[in-house]
């Protein structure tokens, strides 16, 4: 096990106790061999940062960027470990995208548990690269292995993929995030137990070409969902559209060439959801 505190006055230290850890995630991630962890105390990781790799043409950089199989995990939970990505403030893009944007977390290979994942941008234009996708979290394309864990991926911005593009995701919460083409909140990925909130712009489908068990989505009015399939999930608001729903809650508009098997569209009767609980009810 290494570690790291944003505390630290520096990386200077070898990162094998919390005494000796390093201040920025990258630090101490770069030090991890395979099965290692790098265990996290609570605060805010808003330094340090790393090119993406691998991919032609890259130029975006990341907060984080995990390459082998390690896991970085927080000590303290999402609530209070946040790793912040940063805005390119000289692009003119209101949410801050531009070639000077720099991604929260990219990853090919690992596990990342426990953290708000928020702020984070990519570039503007529309063009289907690793520079323009996955604003908080970016995995390469058709890659399932990475496995985003108990997660708050919010307020982040890409032109495809704005809160997530690939990988795994269990219990996340994946909220308030944007793109300007597709997937404003979700694309690609495969999605578990997990909450798909307030997405925007309301135009744009929050939930694209990606796969979803026993999740709820809500909070997008006009397209929650387009080629995508769902198992045992609550849509409510918009239209879920040229996707395939199984065993679903479907308080939602279906079009295109959209499957639906075993579904109802009773009222799912969550707790409170105006105040953002959208737990069922008893009964």
């Amino acid at each position: 096990t290494l570690y790291a505190d944003a505390g630290r006055p520096d990386n200077s230290g070898d990162g094998t106790s919390w005494e000796t850890a390093k201040r920025t995630l990258q630090a101490a991630v770069d030090i991890a061999a395979d099965n290692d962890t790098v265990l996290v105390a609570p605060g805010l990781y808003n330094e340090g940062s790393a090119l993406s790799p691998y991919e032609k043409g890259n130029y975006l950089y990341n907060r984080v960027v995990i390459t082998n199989n390690i896991t970085l995990r927080s000590s303290g939970g999402a609530e209070v470990t946040i790793i912040k990505g940063a805005h390119d403030t000289g692009s003119g893009d209101v949410y801050g995208r531009g070639p000077a944007a720099l991604r929260c977390v990219y990853m090919n290979n690992g596990v990342l548990q426990g953290f708000t994942i928020t702020g984070g941008a990519t570039d503007k234009e529309n063009v289907e690269d690793e520079n323009n996708r996955g604003g908080g979290f970016y995995v390469p394309d058709k890659v399932y292995t990475p496995m985003i864990l108990d997660c708050i991926i919010t307020n982040n911005a890409s032109v495809r993929g704005g809160g997530t593009h690939a990988g795994t995701l269990k219990r996340c919460l994946v909220a308030d995030n944007y793109a300007s083409q597709n997937g404003s909140g979700i694309r690609g990925s495969y999605t578990y137990d997990s909450l798909i909130l307030n997405n925007k712009p309301e135009n744009i489908v929050a939930c694209y070409y990606a796969w979803f068990y026993n999740c709820t989505v809500a909070g997008h009015p006009i397209i929650s969902g387009d080629q995508s399939q769902f198992r045992n999930c609550i849509l409510v608001d918009g239209e879920s559209r040229n996707s395939e729903h199984y065993d679903c809650c479907l308080r939602v508009a279906t079009g295109g060439t959209t499957i639906t098997e075993n579904c109802f569209i009773d009222d799912p009767m969550f707790v409170n959801p105006s105040a953002g609980d959208y737990r069922l009810r008893v009964g």
